[in-house]
């Protein structure tokens, strides 16, 4: 089935600001071994803060509070069997602890934005574009095409 057939998934994917200069990261059990922002799929007529706040507390015990949209991005995977659209939201972790809380979670825990550790491929756009907000004050224009697939990453402007 080519792309062209695929019905895109919903996704929100969350930078979740404690401290000044740090955010959550989460490392999922089963998955690859890169950190990755906590997110996940939204579901059917659920609010997208709704969902930010869900997938927060899922992935991570946090109560977060969302501040704003950093971008929207397209994933679709190499072999074409994977189509969605996440928006990215900025959130500041309010209340909780940075234990897993479910979903099969690893490891959860912060990191200063100076000592980021390798991520999952979809979301080291998302995080560069992030930094670039966080120092230069710019937001994303387009929505950016990211191509992933266990061996590689490509990102192009859509």
């Amino acid at each position: 089935m080519g792309a062209g057939n695929l019905l895109p998934s919903a996704l929100v994917d969350l930078l979740i600001e404690v401290d000044n200069d740090q955010i959550i990261l989460v490392r999922r059990s089963g998955a690859q071994s890169n950190w990755a922002l906590p997110g996940g799929y939204i579901e059917t007529d659920e609010p997208l803060i709704q969902a930010a706040t869900r997938e927060a507390f899922n992935d991570t015990g946090l109560e977060v509070c969302p501040k704003g949209r950093l971008g929207s991005y397209t994933f679709l995977r190499l072999d074409q069997s994977a189509l969605g659209l996440s928006t990215a939201i900025i959130a500041n972790a309010e209340r909780g602890t940075t234990t897993a809380w479910n979903y099969g979670q690893n490891e959860v825990r912060s990191f200063a934005l100076s000592e980021l550790p390798i991520l999952a491929p979809a979301h080291q756009p998302i995080i560069e574009d992030y930094l670039a907000f966080r120092q230069q004050g710019i937001k994303p224009t387009q929505i950016g095409v990211i191509q992933t697939a266990i061996s590689g990453e490509k990102r192009q402007a859509a």
